[in-house]
């Protein structure tokens, strides 16, 4: 239930067990400050591996809440990481204002399926996850 914030980064290979994955779905993962109170920093950390048909997720949402139940966006961030890079690279996902809340809910969309060019053209894609980090 912790993975996403135990403090362990993950390298550049998957297998480490240090990430998440999560294939053809998005990542929606909410944290619970315990109080509400004030933040400066989201970040999110991201794999990608394109021969082990790991992608960048397309963008990383990031939203408060009070209650846990109404929530609003406090920002987004797009990917710029080419899904035709080669070999592993690690993308850190960050927004940076004052913010206030008790929860936090993260979601990273996942393209769902290799694209078109890639040698898994139409298999199923995954979204590979490490930290989540709130100063």
């Amino acid at each position: 239930n912790n993975a996403l914030i135990d403090f362990q980064k993950g390298g550049l290979d998957f297998r480490t067990g240090f990430w998440q994955g999560y294939q053809e779905v998005d990542l929606e993962a909410v944290i619970d400050l315990g109080e509400s109170k004030v933040f400066t920093e989201i970040s999110t950390t991201f794999l990608q591996d394109e021969n082990s048909w790991i992608f960048m997720p397309e963008e990383v949402i990031y939203e408060v809440s009070e209650d846990g139940e109404n929530y609003k966006e406090i920002g987004r961030v797009k990917n710029d990481i080419p899904w035709t890079h080669k070999g592993a690279i690690i993308k850190s996902f960050k927004i940076e204002d004052a913010y206030y809340g008790r929860y936090i809910r993260v979601r990273g969309d996942n393209n769902g399926f290799c694209p078109e060019g890639h040698k898994g053209k139409g298999g199923q894609a995954w979204i590979f996850v490490d930290e989540i980090t709130v100063k």
